[in-house]
């Protein structure tokens, strides 16, 4: 085996970690870090000047009281690591029972996200070879259903300029 891949984040580090001793592995050791903890992937987002909803870390269910009264609005609450595909949240609202919603992830390492009202999600993805050659993945469009990802259809129908700038920011 010259290299190993993988396009899911909750591969256990440690197997990617012992597999790089012996091949090359990607995504990177580092890469897969952040990847794997919604605090680190937001932090390191911003570090890159992408913008992020408003964001709180919560580790109990005070934690998560205090959130919600600096957010003052609804919010999803999210299990920092193994949450996928509408697992591991909760879509909350400042009169709903916060103790519950918190018992209900199971976890004390949570994120509280500020909801983010949007019309379309599209999807730029790129794959980078060892020589740092860079193709681009056709746009695709995404449609959402109670936050779990029900449909993409590729190729997104976007302007020119749009799937310029987009493959843009993502290289």
């Amino acid at each position: 085996v010259d290299v190993v891949t993988s396009e899911f984040e909750n591969v256990p580090s440690e197997t990617m970690s012992h597999l790089a001793k012996y091949c090359s592995v990607s995504p990177g050791l580092n890469a897969l870090h952040i990847a794997q903890h919604r605090i680190r992937e937001k932090n390191f987002a911003r570090t890159l000047g992408i913008n992020t909803p408003d964001f709180w870390h919560i580790t109990d269910s005070k934690s998560l009281y205090s959130a919600m009264a600096e957010l003052q609005g609804p919010g999803v609450l999210k299990t920092c690591q193994l949450g996928y595909d509408g697992k591991g949240q909760v879509w909350i609202d400042p009169g709903d029972n916060l103790d519950a919603c918190f018992a209900s992830l199971n976890s004390n390492d949570a994120i509280l996200e500020a909801v983010v009202n949007f019309e379309a999600e599209v999807s730029f993805l790129l794959a980078r070879n060892i020589d740092g050659l860079i193709t681009h993945f056709p746009v695709s469009h995404n449609t959402h259903k109670n936050g779990i990802l029900m449909r993409s259809i590729a190729p997104a129908n976007l302007s020119e300029n749009q799937l310029k700038s987009g493959q843009k920011a993502v290289e």
